[in-house]
């Protein structure tokens, strides 16, 4: 090109003289590449920008009502500042932009477990314990059983010269317990069923076991667990000593997102997790609890980006760790189109791969399931690792 300024012959003069994704400067045409091809993301809260074919950046605002979230445009998921219950223990509170959650778990009290209803923290009291006063400081200060201000019910006082036994007004003195009862204390106790006494005074159930709620039964302490807390090695002095890493996504409707996936084959994402299980009752029941095998499921949702170089297919590896020589543990791969799964030891791996093509459609969600087949006999915590791509 001639430079009629400078009287010179140049590569170019302005941008027009270049090729595509090039500019002109200092005469000569230089790449304007400032980003990979087909490449997404967020600019804030309310933009998108994608790479364009040249490797520069195309924003886009996000209609109304729309947020960005893993470089595409979509509706809100949350509304701002609103709460409401995870899990059976968990509050979750909606962040200021609307585009997702965070969660924090419902604290204990005394006598009393942290459970969310009705979008907050509550305290679910242990029998006999209840909270008469209304008060969250002190827990579940009052025993319906031996209080003798509040003597079964919360309110009802004894009269002077009574005592509470077994949540009745009775006069105080060993020599006036009723049948089937004994003193303890100076209270007249049911030992068979009373989880302070249980099958003699002092007897206490779960009062040393973390995170179970005693109860007694034929003289016999037993407890149930709290919630996400489980009882892996059956040991009721240690209580519920393994605690669930997921105290959300055990069902398709809550699975956890991991955002977007692109389709390039060199690009292994991992996803890691544990289950834990055991033969205990559980209460609250957490999300997606299945009695059966005493465990919950884990989802996890992928969008697949897809684009116009990509098969969709999939190649997965599921390993797991911790366990036993029993094939009870199960990864589904779930598509718009198929389902396919395999089962392997709680010490294995197994794969599925299947790289022919149209597995699944460009921007759909790909939902990984792992979950527990063997029932109850088998106690286990098992830690895994899903590698894939797609």
């Amino acid at each position: 090109m001639c430079d009629l300024a400078r009287a010179a012959c140049v590569q170019c003069v302005s941008d027009g003289d270049c090729a595509s994704g090039q500019r002109c400067a200092s005469s000569a045409c230089v790449t304007t590449t400032t980003c990979t091809p087909g490449a997404m993301e967020c600019v804030n809260a309310t933009t998108a920008r994608a790479c364009s074919s040249a490797g520069a950046w195309v924003n886009t605002p996000c209609p109304s009502g729309q947020t960005c979230s893993g470089g595409r445009c979509a509706a809100a998921v949350c509304s701002p500042g609103v709460t409401e219950c995870a899990s059976g223990t968990d509050v979750r509170t909606c962040n200021a932009q609307g585009t997702g959650y965070t969660t924090s778990r419902c604290p204990d009290g005394a006598n009393g477990a942290g459970i969310c209803s009705g979008g907050g923290c509550d305290l679910a009291c242990r029998a006999p314990f209840v909270d008469c006063n209304g008060g969250g400081a002190d827990g579940c200060e009052a025993n319906l059983q031996t209080d003798a201000a509040n003597c079964g019910a919360c309110g009802r006082r004894c009269a002077a010269g009574q005592s509470c036994a077994a949540g009745a007004c009775v006069c105080a003195g060993a020599g006036c317990c009723a049948s089937g009862q004994t003193s303890c204390g100076g209270a007249c106790v049911d030992t068979s069923s009373n989880p302070n006494h249980c099958g003699g005074c002092g007897v206490s159930c779960g009062a040393s076991a973390p995170f179970a709620t005693g109860a007694c039964a034929a003289s016999t302490c037993s407890f149930a667990c709290q919630g996400e807390h489980y009882d892996v090695n059956g040991n009721v002095t240690d209580g519920c000593e393994v605690t669930d890493d997921n105290t959300t996504g055990h069902t398709q409707a809550t699975a956890r997102s991991l955002g977007g996936q692109g389709c390039s084959d060199t690009v292994t994402r991992t996803i890691t997790g544990r289950i834990v299980s055991d033969a205990r009752t559980h209460r609250p029941v957490p999300e997606g609890f299945v009695p059966a095998s005493g465990s919950a499921s884990d989802w996890y949702a992928v969008t697949a980006v897809g684009g116009t170089f990509c098969v969709n297919n999939y190649d997965v590896r599921f390993t797991t760790t911790g366990g036993g020589s029993a094939e009870c543990y199960r990864c589904t791969i779930i598509t718009n189109r198929e389902t396919r799964a395999v089962t392997t030891t709680g010490n294995g791996t197994a794969r599925m791969v299947d790289l022919t093509s149209g597995h699944y459609s460009d921007d759909s969600t790909v939902f990984f399931v792992v979950e527990k087949v063997c029932p109850t006999a088998v106690r286990e915590d098992v830690s895994y690792t899903i590698d894939f791509h797609l």
